[in-house]
């Protein structure tokens, strides 16, 4: 009886953990064009892509083109998510791939200023500012 409690309450966690990951690892990017504007979940239905932020709020539609989307990972906003190694919010560029979906000069070994809020991530290289919705 008791090695069944046990089981039971093993499987409960662990299918509690499987559906917190699945809602927090299905974020996505947001384009408009080439330029990355929001962070958030979307989904694409033919030429619409439905949508939220990363609290599941503000629902709206966009039209493909000129939009389109990419899945990542982004609302848990890391610094790995942008190719960032950070100290507080002064970075270094360790994966250029990532970053320059971003910030498009910046280079592996260059520094980046990440700023995080409830509403917003930003970045800044050299001048050049990026701010994203979330």
């Amino acid at each position: 009886m008791t090695i069944l409690r046990s089981s039971k309450a093993s499987l409960f966690f662990a299918l509690v953990v499987a559906v917190v990951f699945a809602i927090q690892g299905d974020a996505d990017t947001l384009f408009n064009g080439k330029n990355p504007v929001k962070i958030g979940h979307g989904s694409q239905s033919g030429k619409n892509i439905a949508w939220t932020d990363c609290d599941g709020k503000n629902e709206k539609t966009y039209a493909n083109p000129p939009f389109s989307m990419r899945e990542a990972d982004n609302c848990s906003v890391r610094p790995s998510t942008f190719g960032l190694a950070c100290n507080g919010d002064e970075c270094t560029v360790v994966d250029e791939l990532k970053i320059q979906d971003y910030l498009p000069t910046a280079e592996r070994g260059d520094k980046v200023t990440l700023r995080v809020t409830s509403s917003s991530v930003e970045l800044r290289h050299k001048g050049e500012v990026m701010q994203l919705g979330r």
